[in-house]
């Protein structure tokens, strides 16, 4: 069994990287921590860049792909910054739930305007 990242993978990861080597600076972080807020504008660009919903269907405007993907940008937010990581990331944990068990019209009312 192969388990290397297609070359598609290995592009999510880069940009989410980059993305997180750009936009989590430790005085950020340290404000969010300090002040007790969550990132709200991270979270909107990375929505923005696709990187949030990135295993939503697509038909509610997610990157239909699949949880691995979704990993490797979680992986590299921590990378960065596991403050921020992680809240990006658990921000919309509770929406995998409509994800999952929602019916079609839950999911494009509840899901679709992350």
């Amino acid at each position: 069994m192969d388990f290397s990242l297609t070359k598609q993978q290995r592009d999510i990861k880069k940009a989410a990287a980059e993305f997180a080597a750009r936009e989590f600076l430790p005085d950020v972080a340290q404000e969010h921590e300090l002040n007790h807020r969550y990132p709200r504008e991270l979270f909107k660009k990375a929505a923005q860049l696709g990187f949030i919903g990135l295993d939503y269907p697509e038909r509610i405007g997610g990157g239909g792909m699949g949880v691995t993907e979704n990993v490797l940008v979680i992986e590299e937010f921590c990378k960065a910054d596991s403050g921020i990581g992680m809240a990006l990331h658990l921000g919309y944990v509770p929406s995998k739930v409509i994800k999952v068990v929602g019916s079609p019209q839950q999911q494009e009312k509840f899901l679709g305007p992350l």
